[in-house]
């Protein structure tokens, strides 16, 4: 578990946003301790992880893990003790379908999942594209499984012997 706040140094993403962003509607609302655990981001672990995300001032920036590539930023303004996403910006993209409605949809899952650790679906064309654009989905809170490495360590037996010569 990591509760060390992501920092733009943090990671090699070119933290300059395009020139050219489309404003995506998204109405969430988060509580004080909801929004505490948002601005935390997420510091990718393993090659599994494809998004770097942190927060500064009252904006939250999504970046590809992999080629540091700008994605989108939310932005929260405080609203009768809750915190709320006043907007939403996201670089110019289309799903498989050619439909803009998708990129809420993944702000909002990132958030959910990522951020906040909740079992959260999104909604996916196919396993094989999905673990490409998402991964695993592991949230900040989740340990970190590496799948390449293998135990080697021998358990012991039931009755406590290792049943090895001396």
């Amino acid at each position: 578990m990591h509760d060390v706040k992501a920092t733009r140094e943090d990671w090699k993403a070119q933290i300059d946003t395009p020139a050219h962003l489309t404003s995506s509607p998204m109405d969430r609302k988060y509580t004080k301790e909801e929004y505490k655990e948002i601005t935390l981001g997420f510091i990718p672990q393993v090659m599994e992880d494809k998004w770097f995300i942190f927060s500064e001032d009252d904006w939250l920036y999504f970046f590809r893990s992999w080629s540091g590539q700008f994605f989108g930023k939310v932005r929260f303004e405080e609203l009768d003790e809750n915190f709320i996403t006043a907007e939403a910006w996201v670089a110019p993209f289309k799903d498989q379908d050619g439909n803009d409605e998708f990129e809420p949809k993944i702000l909002e899952y990132l958030i959910d999942r990522l951020l906040l650790g909740r079992d959260v679906p999104l909604k996916s064309t196919g396993t094989i594209i999905y673990h490409s654009h998402y991964g695993r989905g592991r949230s900040r809170r989740e340990p970190v499984i590496n799948p390449f490495i293998i135990n080697t360590v021998e358990e012991p037996e039931e009755d406590g012997s290792d049943h090895t010569d001396k």
